[in-house]
């Protein structure tokens, strides 16, 4: 009996501590939840208090500031209007049509400048062909005096530079060559227009620039070598031989080739001792090389007289062929016409 009694004591005493533990729990879980929605409400009351006091506090800037913000929104939409403009006009100009007429362009400068290159370069083969020809001389002074007039001038249309005219003539007083165009112009060009001119008035003499001559030279020589090459292979045939003349022709070139190894040999020496001796004179040949190099080379002279007007002006001047003088004549028969 005494069992039975502690096994149900002890029995509900674990059920005591087991409900108050139960009872425990319950009360932290609401607690927990308590806490829970206290924190959401008051979460909830903070932002909507912070929204208020933000549209407050903007719509108070608005209308304090209204002018400038407005002010900064017409700046920021020009802004964005020309970065659009910009944009579209870059698009527009890498477009194929922008393109080609890009190409177009470079088309057109490459051909004035072929245009211009050929006419730095005309009249050279015909100068050189005629370089020899005593009929394209001028010897005589008073021929020479004769080409200021203006039936020996020249004029000529430039195919660059906007296709200016250009009157052209050689002066025997100062020796120099004028001209008449709207600006000046090159040396470069000068000389090309002062070959056509000496070409067609049969003048060749008064072209003195020896670069130029040089260069006219060493076309000539270049022809010349061509002459002669076709002409030697034109002279140069098939040779046919005999079984006999080749080997007499072998024995003759075992002789050739003794012969010329003693002449290398004697050639060797000689080399050897003018080297020698040319070691004291490489100094003098220097010397007078840099002298030459120093010397100014002969050039064409121009003048740039004026413009066309003024050439007009010079040599288009009509003679006033009225005479000022009357008799008392021919006044008393004016002043009988006016009184009628």
């Amino acid at each position: 009996m005494e069992d039975n009694r502690v096994s149900s004591d002890t029995e509900s005493e674990e059920d005591k501590m087991v409900s108050e533990l139960n009872e425990l729990k319950s009360k932290n879980v609401l607690n927990t939840i308590e806490t829970r929605n206290k924190n959401e409400y008051f979460s909830k009351n903070m932002f909507n208090i912070l929204i208020k006091v933000g549209l407050y506090t903007s719509t108070m800037f608005v209308l304090q500031h209204y002018w400038v913000i407005l002010k900064v929104a017409y700046f920021l939409f020009m802004l964005s209007g020309s970065l659009g403009l910009s944009m579209f006009i870059i698009s527009q100009s890498i477009s194929p049509r922008s393109k080609k007429l890009q190409e177009e362009d470079c088309e057109e400068e490459d051909t004035e400048y072929i245009i211009y290159t050929n006419f730095l370069n005309n009249k050279y083969e015909d100068y050189a062909s005629c370089l020899n020809d005593n009929d394209y001389l001028m010897t005589s002074e008073e021929e020479q005096v004769k080409l200021k007039d203006k039936e020996n001038h020249m004029q000529v249309t430039l195919p660059f530079q906007n296709k200016n005219n250009v009157n052209f003539y050689y002066d025997k007083s100062d020796e120099m060559f004028h001209y008449y165009t709207k600006t000046s112009l090159d040396y470069k060009v000068l000389n090309s227009l002062c070959r056509t001119y000496v070409l067609e008035k049969k003048c060749m003499n008064l072209f003195v620039d020896e670069e130029e001559l040089e260069y006219i030279s060493t076309l000539v020589e270049e022809e010349t070598q061509l002459e002669t090459r076709c002409e030697e292979s034109n002279e140069s045939g098939v040779e046919t031989h005999n079984y006999e003349d080749l080997s007499n022709n072998t024995d003759s070139d075992e002789k050739d080739k003794i012969e010329n190894d003693e002449t290398e040999a004697e050639e060797k020496e000689e080399k050897e001792t003018e080297e020698e001796t040319s070691v004291f004179y490489k100094k003098k040949l220097q010397k007078d090389t840099i002298k030459k190099e120093n010397v100014e080379k002969k050039k064409n002279r121009f003048i740039h007289d004026g413009n066309i007007t003024d050439y007009d002006t010079k040599f288009n001047k009509k003679k006033s062929t009225t005479n000022n003088n009357m008799d008392y004549n021919k006044y008393k028969e004016l002043f009988n016409l006016l009184q009628t």
